[in-house]
């Protein structure tokens, strides 16, 4: 749902999106979501190009600007910008997080506690105390009708280990775990459709270390969370009760190919992290499933190095109200994951992004590889940010201070959603959000990965979004959409990417400058690299415009080499004096480690 008053292409653009799938199959195919792409389809070869720059000044309050020339030679920029647009000031940038969760692995103060295959772990966590290690052996099956949960302890100092007795020779710290390895951990099996792992109010310095997470497939077809760290409602309703420094290490959590679960691991927690694991099978027909999501826990949060497979939503966080007053999930950082799915859930679970973010702030998403994806539950952006408040009882829930960069995007029909708000609930608008260096391979041509044909898209008027050195590869209806509301303080600089038939463009408006004096008259937009034509249609100055992907001048672009070659006609020629689009092996290095092969 949109505010009242909402455009009626916007308001069915959200049907489009949250329509069950019964429902989606009675909407109007994509193109007529936002109508006015057809009737500018038809009235753009009867507008004379003076109407284009006539609207385009009178919405800016400047002079009109005049058409390039011969002389300024292809791809030349449009040499009379837009005073407003080139004077603008650029978005305030994002805070970065607060605090940051440490992995450092604890130095034992304590006992060692063995269990032996078929001992009680629950009776080993009741008689631990901070310090202690609990032993489980590699290889065996504990199976526990109840959670094992995770108590408060007052005694004793530093952490409580509960871990696999494989060596960390042989299972090495700061490498991924995988299926491979399953000889190599203790697995934990729930038998009755409880959580595997839970955390009792309170509860503090508990680290998790190469075991396996499961459910028993023959007993629990069905199942709401697989490790549950933290709660929601009267059983976590206060600061006191939140349980925090949990370390989730080297562990493999999953369910099964036909089980219907909602979330492998819940994150409403203080002070957590996941790192080097293995989270898959997380999926549901019916309802919204991720790998991790939290809505109840105000961080720090630490993703790191995990392969993370879910079917709705692989991550998210908001998407219900917290009960904890004030809290919103804070200080985040999702760095060097595979956020995925398998490209055979296609028609089989409910699927709509890779990564949404309803209320967070301080986030910083760095390193990963984000791909499958495709139109079903949503209409396939690959990653959604937004402020939400899902019920009416979190007014303070927002998505803020959010950088996405340094990553890549690759078989998904679309990139990144920003919208200010999600529904007429009183929230805290999406605000300062700045994507950059991120290499987008978007495929809504393949039928697997079909879906919306926009790359990118900023609705409903968020304030002080910076999107920077992005290099876009597609062949889209329309490469940036800004629509439903007034953006403040927008900036599209520096990128590399293919207009398509609308380019920028909004509803009711013709696309370009017009459309930015409309939806974002304040925006800076400027050192482009902009693949296609304009036509007849103005574009603010700076900018420049290769007819084809061939001529922006690539290292290799057969081979995907993105990085702008040395002859390239627009090396330098971003406006920080460095190439256009994203720094490529920056990218590359940062995203070295995220796809591990099997």
């Amino acid at each position: 749902p949109l505010p009242p008053g909402a455009p009626a292409s916007a308001r069915r653009a959200a049907a489009a999106r949250d329509a069950p799938p019964a429902a989606r199959a009675r909407l109007p195919p994509k193109t007529a979501m936002f109508p006015s792409d057809r009737a500018r389809a038809r009235v753009r070869p009867l507008v004379a190009r003076a109407l284009s720059l006539l609207l385009a000044a009178a919405a800016t309050g400047c002079d009109a600007p005049t058409l390039p020339t011969a002389a300024d030679g292809p791809g030349a920029p449009s040499p009379t910008p837009s005073a407003q647009l080139a004077a603008a000031a650029l978005p305030t940038a994002p805070a970065p997080p607060r605090a940051i969760v440490g992995t450092a692995y604890p130095t034992q103060t304590g006992r060692t506690l063995r269990v032996p295959a078929g001992g009680s772990i629950q009776a080993a966590v009741d008689s631990a105390r901070l310090g202690d290690v609990i032993v489980l052996q590699a290889g065996a099956t504990y199976p526990s009708r109840s959670e094992i949960m995770l108590r408060r302890k007052s005694t004793g100092t530093g952490w409580i280990v509960i871990r696999t007795s494989t060596p960390d020779s042989l299972l090495p710290a700061g490498v991924r775990v995988q299926p491979k390895h399953a000889s190599r951990l203790a697995r934990i099996v729930n038998t009755y459709g409880n959580p595997v792992i839970r955390t009792s109010k309170g509860a503090h310095h508990y680290r998790l270390v190469g075991l396996e997470l499961t459910i028993d497939s023959a007993r629990v077809p069905e199942i709401g969370t697989m490790v549950a760290l933290g709660g929601a409602g009267a059983d976590q309703d206060t600061t006191s009760e939140i349980p925090s420094h949990i370390v989730l290490d080297r562990v493999w959590v999953h369910a099964w190919a036909t089980t219907q679960l909602r979330r492998c691991i819940s994150l409403n927690s203080a002070w957590t992290a996941i790192i080097d694991s293995y989270v898959s099978e997380c999926h549901n027909s019916g309802y919204d499933s991720q790998a991790i999501g939290g809505f109840n826990g105000p961080g720090p949060f630490r993703i790191s190095n995990n392969y993370l497979e879910g079917a709705a939503e692989v991550v998210m966080f908001g998407g219900a109200d917290a009960d904890v007053d004030g809290v919103v999930p804070s200080d985040i950082e999702i760095r060097g994951n595979h956020v995925t799915r398998p490209v055979s859930w296609k028609g089989k679970w409910l699927v709509k992004n890779l990564l949404e973010l309803k209320s967070a702030q301080r986030v910083v998403i760095e390193g990963n590889v984000f791909e499958n994806n495709w139109r079903h539950g949503q209409v396939g952006f690959a990653m959604l940010l937004k402020s939400t408040n899902q019920s009416g009882g979190c007014p303070q829930c927002g998505t803020r201070d959010v950088v996405v960069r340094n990553n890549r995007f690759r078989r998904t029909p679309a990139g990144i959603s920003v919208s200010a708000r999600d529904g007429s609930n009183t929230v805290v608008p999406a605000a300062r959000i700045r994507i950059a260096h991120n290499v987008f391979e978007l495929d809504d041509a393949d039928p697997t990965f079909a879906g919306t044909d926009r790359s990118l898209q900023v609705v409903n008027g968020p304030s002080d979004v910076h999107i920077t050195h992005n290099t876009i590869i597609d062949v889209p209806g329309t490469m940036l959409l800004l629509d439903a509301g007034t953006a403040t303080r927008f900036a599209f600089t520096d990128n590399v990417g293919v207009l398509g038939t609308y380019g920028i463009d909004g509803s009711n408006v013709l696309g370009g400058s017009a459309t930015l004096a409309r939806y974002a008259p304040e925006a800076t937009v400027r050192g482009n690299v902009l693949v296609g034509s304009i036509g007849s249609l103005a574009y603010p100055a700076g900018n420049f415009f290769p007819a084809t992907l061939d001529a922006v001048g690539f290292v290799d672009l057969a081979r995907r080499g993105f990085a702008l070659a040395s002859t390239s006609p627009y090396r330098l020629r971003a406006t920080d004096g460095t190439d256009p689009g994203a720094a490529v092996a920056q990218v590359d290095a940062a995203v070295r480690t995220a796809v591990v092969a099997p």
